[in-house]
């Protein structure tokens, strides 16, 4: 079955989230993401590690 547009975008994200927790200094580089998805998972992110640190 073909991939729907926002199960590319999870799958984004899920991948994004990998990277994001190897190197949260990493540059989201531009080819991964476009700058409201890359905007959407650096909040997301953000909250991530909000919650890992019990904050």
């Amino acid at each position: 079955m073909a991939k729907g547009k926002n199960d590319l975008l999870r799958d984004d994200v899920k991948h994004e989230k990998a990277i994001y927790f190897k190197n949260p200094q990493a540059e989201f580089p531009a080819k991964e993401a476009n700058s409201w998805l890359k905007r959407k998972i650096i909040r997301q992110a953000d909250r991530w590690k909000k919650m890992a640190l019990g904050e």
